[in-house]
């Protein structure tokens, strides 16, 4: 398989639909995490990047990664007690943030997208 673009390296959680992935990982730059989604072609047996956003911070344990259906992404930096609703274009649209120091966010679980519009 020939992948064009950034690899994964660290990833904690990754979401599978037709010919993509969408995995939140910690290896695209040194002590930061990021989501990068790839576009695979079985037929030419190739893996191309075609979307990433990166959070300024290294997110260790439970990152976690969802894509609605108009195309936004959930990123759950969960040891920093973070969630952002991220649109195709990057914007940060929705955001959560635990003021608790020590505070962390689990993986999740959406039951009904009515929650987090």
């Amino acid at each position: 398989t020939d992948i064009t673009g950034d690899t994964f390296d660290h990833q904690h959680q990754f979401i599978r639909s037709d010919d993509n992935l969408l995995v939140f990982d910690n290896d695209g730059q040194p002590g930061k995490s990021r989501i990068i989604e790839y576009d695979f072609d079985p037929a030419a047996g190739t893996a191309s990047e075609i979307w990433s956003y990166s959070f300024d911070s290294w997110n260790v344990v439970l990152g976690d990664v969802y894509r609605f259906d108009n195309g936004d992404t959930l990123a759950v930096w969960g040891m920093h007690g973070k969630i952002d609703r991220i649109t195709p274009a990057g914007d940060v649209t929705a955001h959560m943030e635990t003021d608790e120091p020590g505070t962390v966010v689990g993986f999740t679980t959406l039951l009904d997208d009515l929650y987090v519009r």
